[in-house]
């Protein structure tokens, strides 16, 4: 795996060297891409840079040649465009629905971070679940389409979804804190706030699989309901709140996300339908975050009364509040179960991040959900970045070279640390 660095004056300066260093890697077969990577390195910088990342030989030739998608990253020094490198660096956390079979699977071997994670957080939920979530996450070679229908709708079952998710998140927060990523805040999307409160120490490993195998299992044997996402504001939906109708989700100010029994909501999507308001259902076999959820969250108070919680080591947003979390979330026992009861103050939460700072927005889980909520916000501008760590579909691209794509983004814009360059300085051709 290496990462190339080019610098140039120009954008168009930029692609002639790219094409260049491509045609030049391609012809040369005894060329040590060590010693592109650090001839490359050792040109002084300029007011654009490009940073590629390959897995081997042919892989560089082509990401050069191609000069964009997910294993290019271009940064530039001049205010003109509007964008800046970022400096603090966020972790995201996906929430329930982003689960798909195969998520992480080129990952594990290939790291050893994320496999010792991956492992860790199997057997641990081993204990409490009778089964290895390892062989839930992953078909085995040659599966058969059937096989891997069945695989996914099983996953989709929420006592498996969230011990599913929160492994897979887990491990790739690991991956990318080993790489010397440290972030200054943690915002997680319901189960994924789980996942952050784990990251940043207030609640051990070993309690929080506790929790999240409970919180799941709890919520699956609770009422039947379903989720509506209406593209709406807070004052448009207040009318339809009531009769078995509550808000779950505040995604964005403009995409609000109801609940409730079956029978509630049919006759809600009625009365949308005859206002002619857009929306959509949410494949889910539950209305979280709203009343049907109350004996799941009785269950977790009994729980989380004996689960020790510390400060946290990274600062992290609340779900409840939309808020940091403080002493008051912290000393509160019935936290988690009022998480799982209240609806997900998620818009809040990203309010108080899209601010005046540059910021870097990294997506920890199998989705591009939430940085596309980053990306659409109102107040975003070219200060605030976003990036994703898995492919959107299994077997699209590589998880490791994706991954590794925005490792190598990361590093380009000093929010990772880069790997050590061993080549030798060599010539080169200019563009």
């Amino acid at each position: 795996m290496t990462s190339f660095a080019l610098t140039a004056d120009t954008a168009d300066e930029l692609d002639a060297l790219s094409d260049a260093i491509s045609q030049h890697l391609d012809a040369n077969a005894n060329l040590s891409v060590d010693d592109v990577a650090a001839t490359l390195a050792d040109v002084p910088q300029r007011a654009m840079r490009r940073f590629v990342y390959g897995e081997d030989r042919t892989h560089l030739v082509d990401v050069l040649a191609t000069r964009g998608g997910p294993f290019t990253a271009d940064i530039t020094g001049s205010p003109s465009p509007g964008v800046e490198p970022p400096g603090d660096v966020v972790f995201l956390f996906t929430g329930q629905g982003s689960q798909r079979v195969g998520m992480g699977r080129g990952l594990y071997g290939a790291s050893a971070v994320f496999t010792t994670a991956v492992d860790q957080c199997a057997e641990l939920f081993a204990d409490h679940m009778g089964l290895d979530i390892r062989d839930e996450m992953w078909l085995a070679p040659h599966a058969s389409a059937e096989e891997a229908k069945a695989a996914q709708e099983r996953l989709g079952e929420t006592w498996l979804t969230q011990p599913t998710i929160f492994t897979i998140e887990f491990a790739l927060a690991q991956q990318l804190l080993s790489h010397g990523v440290q972030p200054t805040a943690l915002l997680g999307h319901s189960i994924g706030e789980l996942t952050a409160a784990a990251v940043a120490g207030i609640v051990s490993l070993e309690d929080m699989v506790r929790l999240v195998a409970a919180r799941g299992d709890a919520m699956y044997r609770a009422e039947p309901g379903g989720l509506l996402v209406i593209e709406a504001d807070a004052g448009t939906i207040e009318g339809f709140l009531g009769d078995g109708i509550e808000l779950a989700v505040l995604n964005s100010p403009g995409s609000l996300v109801l609940g409730g029994v079956h029978a509630a909501l049919d006759r809600l999507e009625v009365e949308l339908q005859r206002q002619e308001l857009r929306y959509r259902k949410l494949r889910t076999s539950h209305a979280f975050h709203t009343e049907s959820m109350q004996c799941a969250a009785d269950e977790i108070a009994e729980l989380t009364a004996s689960i020790a919680h510390h400060e946290p080591s990274i600062p992290l947003i609340s779900n409840v509040t939309g808020d940091w979390y403080g002493d008051r979330e912290l000393n509160d026992v019935n936290y988690w179960a009022k998480q799982i009861r209240l609806p997900v103050r998620f818009a809040e939460g990203l309010d108080l991040l899209i601010g005046e700072e540059p910021r870097a927005f990294i997506e920890i889980g199998p989705a591009a959900t939430l940085t596309a909520l980053v990306t659409t916000h109102e107040r975003r501008t070219g200060r605030h970045q976003s990036r994703s760590t898995l492919p959107p579909r299994t077997g699209q691209v590589d998880d490791h070279a994706f991954l590794n794509s925005t490792l190598a983004w990361l590093s380009a814009v000093g929010s990772a640390s880069a790997e050590p360059i061993t080549g030798s300085v060599v010539e080169l051709p200019s563009f």
